[in-house]
């Protein structure tokens, strides 16, 4: 079970902008991010392309940090070919 809260835009009157909720109980039906932006597709694109690579390192046992970015990713799956 995870502690993390998110903001959420509030949903009633007197909740002020936005209202804190556990992660855990967001629902993509109900809740709308607080500050979200809808991605343009070149973020969808580079966000795919980074689980894609993510994806073939944990596939091929190769560890990387959580926060690596693409660059730094692809040259690790590039070192094991």
């Amino acid at each position: 079970m995870s502690d993390k809260t998110i903001q959420v835009k509030s949903w009633g009157e007197g909740q002020g902008d936005f209202v804190l909720i556990n992660e855990s109980d967001f629902d993509e039906n109900f809740h709308e991010l607080f500050g979200s932006k809808k991605l343009s597709a070149k973020e969808v694109k580079a966000a795919k392309l980074l689980d894609d690579t993510k994806a073939a390192l944990t596939e091929k046992g190769i560890a990387f940090e959580d926060g690596a970015d693409q660059a730094t990713l692809q040259a690790l799956l590039d070192q094991a070919a």
